[in-house]
């Protein structure tokens, strides 16, 4: 069931934003607007079922919209509150005081969105969500370290985020001062080539990388953090957790000892990296903007390409995820394992006892 819903959503998310865009481009290229509103309108203005369709649609669009917001929000808050609140300036705040802060904050926040999005009524949507998705990929390395390496320290990789961040603001600042919106959209100006995010993504490994190797050379606590002496727990987080930290060591050796991950394998990780290898490859970034592209079969040339490379990648990445084995799953394999070898001996003991109860017979006989 779970392989399922993962390979649903797999398959699921980047297909039908891809389609979309292609409806659009097809049917509607004469009209200005992103992909999603310009189609719903245009149902709209049908009227009948297709004006149903559209509102839900749109109704799905501002819950989602709304589940975002509200998850952005609550994150926010609790790093602001609980993360630098309480564990970096005041260790004595009671969860009371807290929760008060937290009513401030809150709507802090959303009055604070609320006036941007006031500000930037002229930026493209497209850019803001190329934004989103360039500050999650600066959650990369860190995500990679605390999983299977203890070898990066938090302040390196603090670093590279912050680098990693900047690269990407940076860019998109250039690109709009070109006239573009983000990405190449303008056969003119300032081109990126690919995403600003992965430039920030490359910028931040290389910044931890550094960082910690400089930190390392010049003898600094802030190369490891068993040693270091700032920006350490809160003393009530050791007394209620205990001094040891989570380490990725940790996990691996008590919390996850009987669980077989897929990127414990060097296949697997060879089968990750090559379909990230063929995602890449099938986003024409290496084309000029606005060149002309044949049909295939109904598809733009290189829209048919990331289709089928698409799949083939992802069937790659859903092969290595059916690859994971937890602890139940190791559990139900021996005690399925036992009762195989438990039938097995009692079948050959009943086989073995025929066969003496054979032999008293003939004995007896002769």
């Amino acid at each position: 069931m779970n392989t399922t819903c993962f390979a649903t959503r797999l398959y699921h998310v980047p297909v039908h934003r891809a389609y979309t865009g292609f409806v659009r481009a097809a049917t509607f290229s004469n009209v200005a607007g992103s992909a999603f509103p310009v189609i719903t309108s245009e149902l709209i203005d049908r009227g009948g079922f297709s004006e149903i369709v559209a509102v839900i649609a749109s109704c799905s669009a501002v819950a989602a919209v709304m589940s975002t917001a509200d998850s952005t929000i609550i994150g926010a808050n609790n790093v602001l509150t609980v993360e630098w609140g309480k564990h970096l300036f005041c260790p004595w705040a009671t969860d009371r005081q807290l929760a008060y802060v937290s009513k401030v904050v809150c709507p802090v926040f959303a009055v604070g969105a609320l006036l941007f999005s006031f500000a930037s009524a002229d930026m493209n949507f497209g850019t803001l969500m190329n934004l989103q998705g360039s500050f999650n990929w600066q959650t990369v390395p860190a995500f990679y370290v605390a999983c299977f390496s203890d070898a990066i320290a938090a302040h390196p990789l603090l670093y590279g985020q912050l680098v990693g961040v900047m690269v990407c603001i940076a860019l998109e600042i250039a690109a709009a001062s070109e006239g573009n919106v983000g990405l190449h959209h303008n056969n003119t100006g300032f081109d990126m080539y690919i995403p600003s995010g992965l430039w920030g993504a490359m910028a931040n490994v290389a910044t931890v990388l550094v960082s910690q190797r400089v930190l390392v050379h010049i003898g600094s606590p802030l190369a490891n953090d068993d040693t270091r002496v700032v920006d350490t727990l809160n003393p009530a987080i050791v007394r209620k957790f205990g001094p040891a930290r989570l380490t990725a060591e940790f996990i691996g050796d008590s919390i996850i000892a009987d669980t077989v991950e897929p990127m414990a394998s060097t296949r697997n990780q060879l089968l990750c990296f090559a379909a990230l290898f063929l995602l890449v490859l099938a986003t024409p970034w290496y084309h000029s903007a606005y060149d002309p592209q044949p049909l295939m079969g109904g598809f733009v040339s290189w829209a048919l390409a990331y289709f089928s490379l698409f799949f083939v990648a992802s069937g790659m990445i859903l092969y290595v995820y059916t690859q994971w084995r937890t602890e139940e799953h190791v559990a139900r394999r021996t005690i399925t394992h036992s009762k195989e070898q438990t039938m097995a001996d009692e079948t050959a003991t009943v086989a073995g006892s025929t066969d003496n109860q054979g032999d008293i017979l003939m004995s007896s006989e002769a």
